[in-house]
């Protein structure tokens, strides 16, 4: 190639090529490592910039070799950090998901452990505390419900109900504390 400017290839032979890359890659390297400060990524881009034209070189006219390589290249490099941003999008998205699940099961865990020591602990309750609980806790009933149901006062439903939640209180915070 007698001259950098003003050379129209319409015939793109190896030969061509292979003094295309020998005049025109460092150049479009140093430019994509400017820019991506990684010589695998600058090497790559630059790769792909000749793959794409090697790929063309049936239909490809270029009238400006030079300028249209390190056009090619800013496209190239521009491509690179869209597809990296993506890529750190698409990753960020899965992590958050992952944590997402990985929380939710650890809560499932956590509710499922505190569960089982609730129900532990009422069924430590002595027997007529144990029902009047149930039924306000389990079954929704109101205060007076309970009292009728069970033939007892309103004011013995309370106070089962006040034994109940005071012994579950105590014994589900020394739980927390251990």
């Amino acid at each position: 190639m007698a001259s950098k400017t003003n050379i129209s290839i319409l015939t793109l032979d190896e030969s061509i090529f292979e003094e295309l890359y020998r005049v025109y890659a460092p150049k479009m390297y140093r430019i994509a490592y400017s820019q991506v400060h990684d010589q695998d990524i600058a090497g790559n881009i630059v790769h792909n910039v000749f793959l794409s034209i090697w790929e063309r070189r049936d239909t490809l006219v270029i009238d400006k070799p030079e300028h249209f390589l390190i056009h090619a290249t800013k496209l190239q490099i521009i491509k690179n950090f869209r597809d990296s941003a993506n890529q750190k999008q698409h990753l960020q998205s899965s992590l958050v998901g992952y944590n997402e699940a990985d929380y939710s099961t650890q809560h499932e865990i956590y509710y499922n452990e505190l569960s089982d020591r609730i129900q532990s602990l009422i069924n430590k309750l002595p027997p007529q505390c144990r029902r009047v609980y149930l039924m306000r806790d389990q079954q929704g009933m109101d205060n007076a419900q309970i009292a009728f149901q069970l033939g007892i006062s309103l004011s013995a439903v309370k106070q089962h109900i006040g034994n109940a939640l005071a012994f579950l209180r105590a014994n589900l915070h020394d739980v927390g504390s251990e």
